[in-house]
């Protein structure tokens, strides 16, 4: 009989109206996630989800993914092809979005922008399977 494998779901940003009124942008920086119990060595492949929710102002939102060897706050990069489609928010904008990625690092966080006065609920999630012992 096969081992089942364990699959986490890992919450990195969770919004709450990201984004101010009447300002240019906002940036939002999402929990750090430590994929110690997770990455293989030569890397592992991951899904991420994006989930919108309410749309209280419009205008764009844009997201991506970034890694680090290390937790510190510097570390961090873009991680190529890990960007959520930028969409001009509205309130028909509700739903979810799912890219896949690959990332040989330890630390990986979501990093949101909204722009133009966009006030949107939005959060992304990591589903990524244990690594078996």
């Amino acid at each position: 009989m096969g081992t089942a494998a364990k699959w986490d779901i890992l919450t990195t940003l969770a919004s709450n109206n990201r984004g101010v009124a009447n300002a240019t942008s906002a940036n939002s920086s999402g929990t750090t996630i430590d994929l110690l119990d997770y990455i293989n060595v030569g890397g592992r492949q991951m899904k991420a989800v994006l989930n919108v929710g309410t749309v209280t102002s419009t205008g764009n939102l844009s997201v991506r993914l970034q890694e680090s060897s290390t937790s510190a706050e510097a570390g961090f990069s873009d991680i190529s092809g890990a960007v959520f489609t930028t969409t001009a928010s509205s309130a028909s904008l509700t739903g979810s979005e799912t890219i896949h990625f690959r990332t040989n690092n330890r630390y990986v966080r979501a990093v949101g922008a909204a722009a133009n006065t966009a006030q949107v609920n939005y959060g992304v999630y990591i589903m990524a399977e244990k690594r078996l012992a």
